[in-house]
């Protein structure tokens, strides 16, 4: 009995020990924190050279993919921690209401599956995209609200940005930095056309000149 006994708090020890290793609600939020990290890091300068679209497609999917990973994570942290946790607002309605918005035009529209999911460069306007960027906002405010993890996601951003804006700059000044043939134009860049890189420039210097204003010293 005694040997028996001695085996048994053994083995709720080793238990105890293995509960504690594994902390499954530390690893979700994690892999939640992570994905979101990614998407700001990746989105700006993702690219595949295999496709005929080399731009459009692959950032659509990899957009889809790593809001996908975070949803699902960031709904296995709560169902581990047997808590639901969503913040409230006002502002969580204005991407629930264009959702509706573009889910009744998608539903109505003739286009099929360009309205669903978009085709020839128009993947940024389908209601695929536009529900991963709903989502994503969604994740974002509820698993993103710490200072640190802030800073964080804009760390991300501006290596991202940073390496989109060599690339679309070199280019221009005819320095190749991507070892593909269909860069070798001053027209290339990660982020779409001319216009588009133009616009991507104006809003990074806006953006990184607000964080200088209200950065800390320290």
């Amino acid at each position: 009995m005694d040997t028996q006994s001695s085996g048994a708090r053994v083995a709720v020890a080793a238990s105890r020990r293995s509960s504690r290793s594994w902390n499954a609600p530390k690893v979700y939020e994690g892999i939640t924190k992570w994905c979101v990290y990614l998407v700001f890091l990746l989105i700006p300068l993702f690219f595949l050279p295999w496709n005929l679209d080399i731009l459009e497609v692959n950032k659509q999917t990899l957009l889809v993919i790593l809001t996908f990973v975070a949803s699902l994570s960031w709904l296995g942290g709560m169902i581990t921690n047997k808590r639901f946790s969503f913040r409230r607002g006002w502002l969580n309605l204005l991407p629930f209401v264009f959702l509706v918005s573009v889910l009744v035009s998608t539903v109505l529209s003739l286009g099929g599956f360009i309205s669903w999911v978009g085709e020839a460069t128009q993947e940024y306007m389908s209601f695929l995209s536009i529900a991963s960027f709903a989502v994503l906002f969604y994740i974002i405010v509820n698993t993103c609200a710490e200072a640190k993890v802030l800073r964080n996601v804009l760390f991300a951003f501006l290596i991202g940005a940073s390496a989109t804006i060599l690339v679309g700059l070199g280019s221009a000044l005819g320095i190749q930095l991507v070892p593909f043939d269909f860069a070798d134009t001053k027209s290339f860049n990660t982020v779409g056309t001319m216009n588009a890189f133009g616009v991507f420039l104006i809003f990074t210097t806006v953006f990184c000149n607000a964080i200088w204003l209200v950065a800390q010293k320290s």
